[in-house]
């Protein structure tokens, strides 16, 4: 784990410079955003975005200007999705296929989650109702208790799913058969608890990584008008350093995990 955690951080930054025209022009369009709201603001005055009016101006610069940063990230995450892909496989392609496979694929899996889940949680709910015209007795208690029990059957099974479907993505794009689904549960058999470990660890060193540095530069955005001009850009990058991060780790489990 430490190994694949480590090679990936040091190979984040030459995934990130590779395409780093892409990435200079999506870190421009973020920071053009902050840009017009500093320029004009009263663009922001009308609709959803009519209570940044109220706020200081440099801090409504920099909450505009994260939206920016934010959809210029979800673009950026599929070029870096796909060079960490070619990475393994340098034939790989990002296809249009591809791209609706992989939404696809997000639609099952929430659709297998929200239902395996959502029944149980129906059910709880409307035994607790009838729980409350019950009273304190033995048949509201019980009934009370099996409604507890839906409720840590939901929870637990949408866990379980979200970690044996956790490989499904790059299952998928390394087209390894019968399919995705299939691959990823065969990958964590014996690795479950392992890989619910790693994902953590992932997780919580991403978030120190992004949210430390990226937290002090926007905070040092909103001492100021115009200075998330230069802020954005730099906070982008390191989001985008981040995902390249990531996502190299991940991949990298699934190898260590099929090669298994």
């Amino acid at each position: 784990m430490g190994q694949i955690i480590s090679s990936s951080f040091s190979d984040a930054w030459p995934l990130l410079v590779k395409y780093k025209t892409v990435y200079l022009i999506l870190g421009a369009l973020a920071a053009l955003e902050g840009l017009i709201f500093a320029v004009n603001p009263s663009v922001y005055t009308s609709g959803p975005a009519s209570q940044l009016a109220s706020a200081p101006p440099a801090v409504a610069e920099v909450i505009v200007g994260a939206y920016g940063i934010g959809a210029a990230g979800g673009i950026a995450v599929w070029f870096a999705l796909a060079e960490v892909v070619r990475t393994i496989d340098p034939a790989f392609r990002m296809t249009v296929g591809r791209f609706f496979g992989l939404i696809g694929i997000g639609i099952v899996i929430a659709i297998v989650i929200g239902i395996g889940s959502g029944i149980p949680y129906g059910i709880a709910f409307s035994l607790f109702f009838v729980a409350l015209g019950q009273g304190t007795g033995a048949q509201g208690q019980t009934t009370s208790l099996v409604g507890i029990l839906l409720i840590a059957f939901a929870v637990l099974f949408a866990f379980w799913i979200s970690m044996k479907w956790s490989q499904v993505t790059w299952a998928y794009l390394l087209g390894d058969p019968p399919n995705p689904f299939t691959a990823s549960w065969r990958a964590t058999n014996g690795r479950f608890w392992q890989t619910l470990g790693f994902m953590i660890v992932l997780g919580i060193l991403s978030a120190i990584i992004l949210e430390v540095p990226g937290g002090i530069l926007l905070w040092i955005a909103t001492f100021a008008p115009f200075i998330g001009i230069v802020v954005f850009p730099a906070v982008f990058a390191l989001y985008v350093w981040v995902v390249c991060f990531a996502y190299l780790a991940e991949a990298r489990w699934y190898l260590h995990l099929r090669s298994r």
